[in-house]
């Protein structure tokens, strides 16, 4: 569901703009989700949340919802 995603990368960007670990949970919670709908990104995105590098994270998701 598109619509879904698009609310939950909303929340990832509110989160990964202030530098809140709770990224990472919301991003585990619907990561299949993510995976569905947007593949190869999303994989990369959830690697940078893993890694704690939430500015880069930020940057991937912002380039990932420029073309929603």
């Amino acid at each position: 569901d598109l619509q879904r995603a698009r609310g939950i990368l909303g929340q990832l960007e509110a989160l990964l703009a202030s530098d809140d670990t709770a990224a990472g949970d919301l991003f585990a919670t619907h990561r299949p989700l993510l995976l569905a709908t947007h593949r190869a990104a999303a994989m990369q995105l959830g690697r940078q949340i893993d890694a704690f590098d939430f500015p880069a994270a930020l940057a991937t998701l912002r380039q990932l919802t420029g073309g929603l």
